[in-house]
């Protein structure tokens, strides 16, 4: 990725367009061992999980401590209302609801992760404050960080940043080209995001799809589209996920789930499920 950064940076700027779709693709990929650090899989020894996790996170960038806290959230409140953009309540207010969701398709939602990163470096504070509380799907996001968190999270984020402050000193990046890769990153990374989830069951553990991807998309997600195996079995490396296909539902294409993504959220009709306790979360998939 830094290759690419600084290759783009190199040339002129309309070569930033093949190099993007490279460097998108390649995002891909370090944002899923990303993952796989956040569940603890990455590498048997911890100390060795953390260290990758949290250089993958600074290329992404973010605080590997902070993913990884909204990420078990996010398993153990899937389909319920703090993660519902698909579907809106007659009560909700639809233009906002619109908004969120095609933040979302649009890729959007992406940037809004380093801007929040480096708004939590200048001022922790920010994420305590009780503004969160008024959103359905930010009430529950921050409220289990402890204050050892907020000071690793700050740490990581202030490390990603003199990283980066140095790569672009080192090898005269450009900031335009930088930041036209990142958006082409974040674009296919935030779509993708919520299309394995989108108007599925409201069932926290399988409220997902498996959806089927060319075979180049599954190796740069590596095997990510297998994300109804993966909330079944959330300690179950990549590597093994097409194997448990026969013990889920079948595989679901992409592109027409895809496309339904864009035709926005629906009237919601069913009964939203009980978030899962983190107790609960960590023996799930385990014999």
């Amino acid at each position: 990725m830094i290759l690419l950064l600084w290759l783009a940076s190199s040339l002129d700027y309309l070569w930033s367009i093949p190099i993007g779709i490279c460097f998108a693709l390649l995002a891909q990929t370090n944002y899923a061992l990303l993952h796989e650090a956040i569940h603890g899989i990455l590498y048997p020894k911890a100390h060795i999980n953390r260290l990758l996790g949290r250089i993958s996170a600074a290329m992404f960038p973010t605080s590997y401590t902070l993913m990884r806290h909204t990420h078990i959230v996010h398993h153990c409140c899937n389909r319920s209302d703090h993660e519902m953009f698909d579907y809106y309540y007659s009560q909700d207010k639809i233009f906002y609801k619109h908004i969120q969701w095609y933040g979302i398709v649009t890729g959007i939602y992406w940037p809004l992760i380093p801007i929040g990163c480096t708004l939590l470096a200048l001022s922790p504070s920010l994420l305590r404050n009780h503004f969160w509380q008024k959103f359905r799907s930010t009430n529950v996001l921050f409220e289990d960080l402890t204050d050892k968190d907020f000071m690793i999270m700050r740490y990581e984020i202030l490390i990603a940043m003199v990283c980066f402050f140095s790569l672009f000193m080192l090898l005269d990046l450009h900031w335009q080209q930088c930041l036209s890769l990142y958006l082409m990153a974040g674009f296919l990374w935030s779509t993708r995001q919520y299309v394995t989830h989108a108007f599925t069951k409201r069932d926290i553990i399988h409220g997902a799809l498996n959806l089927q991807t060319s075979w180049l998309m599954d190796k740069f997600i590596l095997h990510g589209g297998w994300d109804l195996v993966h909330h079944q079995n959330p300690h179950l490396s990549w590597v093994h996920l097409p194997s448990m296909a026969n013990q889920s539902a079948d595989r679901v294409a992409f592109w027409p789930q895809y496309m339904r993504l864009w035709c926005g959220p629906l009237p919601c009709k069913e009964q939203a499920p009980k978030v899962l306790a983190r107790k609960n979360y960590t023996l799930l998939g385990k014999k």
